[in-house]
């Protein structure tokens, strides 16, 4: 068992991996999650140069703005932070390092998927709540509290959707994908990764209308079953869509990961 794993080793191990991501992204993390600061800034000196006047945003803006943090952090993080591994002088002494290939990948697990998007949060949403707390004219809402991120589909059906959670697998799921690209191709990784989605994406496109066409997937039945949906119903079928496919994609990406991580030789 102790091969496999060991607490106090995967703690050093962990820790050794954090001052690691640290040192090849944490000024690029700072930057990315200080996103709101960086353009409240632009916006000011534009406004004042150009209008004479500072334009508030709405929270709408603040949640683009995030968007785009956690959009650039899943491509380029683990490029940065663990690319280095495909390269033979790195990937030799990264296999060397005292810890077996479960703790690694572990600990991968725990910095791409829970680490990073917490400090994202945290940072990014104490940057938010400062500037609307100090500039709340200038700056406009905060999105932290904001009451849509919970918000019934539509006003007549009462199906709810759990942004905050949403949010997560859309950060989780895409991250994997660029974790294994990140290990897996040697150069232009994020690119590769883009691409090899995008492969993905049309042979299950593909699929889904071979099927439809051969009559698996009748079109007029299941237009007929939405028609006949109650909420409790649609409720079931959204967390069905939305839970089962991530699921199997995050354990799917996860193997992978840790298959690749095993092989790794140089």
């Amino acid at each position: 068992m102790n091969k496999i794993f060991d607490p106090k080793r995967f703690v050093s191990y962990l820790g050794y991996d954090l001052r690691s991501a640290w040192n090849n992204y944490g000024v690029t993390f700072l930057i990315v999650a200080m996103l709101p600061l960086l353009v409240f800034v632009l916006n000011v000196i534009f406004g004042l140069l150009f209008e004479g006047v500072i334009t508030p945003r709405d929270t709408n803006y603040s949640a683009m703005l995030f968007g785009i943090a956690a959009f650039i952090m899943i491509v380029s993080f683990s490029a940065r932070t663990y690319g280095q591994i495909t390269d033979k002088k790195f990937g030799s002494s990264w296999v060397l390092l005292p810890a077996s290939v479960f703790e690694k990948f572990l600990s991968m697990l725990l910095i791409t998927c829970i680490v990073l998007p917490v400090c994202l949060v945290v940072v990014f949403g104490a940057t938010d709540l400062l500037l609307s707390a100090v500039f709340p004219a200038s700056y406009g809402p905060s999105l932290i509290g904001n009451p849509e991120l919970n918000l019934p589909l539509d006003d007549s059906v009462g199906v709810h959707v759990n942004f905050p959670a949403l949010l997560y697998i859309t950060f989780a799921v895409p991250m994997l994908a660029f974790t294994l690209g990140a290990v897996v191709f040697k150069k232009a990784k994020p690119a590769k990764t883009f691409l090899a989605l995008m492969g993905i994406g049309f042979v299950l496109s593909s699929i889904s209308m071979i099927l439809v066409h051969a009559g698996v997937l009748d079109s007029d039945k299941i237009e007929s079953a939405m028609e006949a949906m109650t909420e409790d119903r649609l409720q079931h079928l959204i967390n069905t869509w939305l839970n089962i496919p991530n699921l199997i994609a995050s354990l799917l990406l996860m193997c992978g990961l840790y298959f690749r991580l095993k092989t790794i030789k140089h």
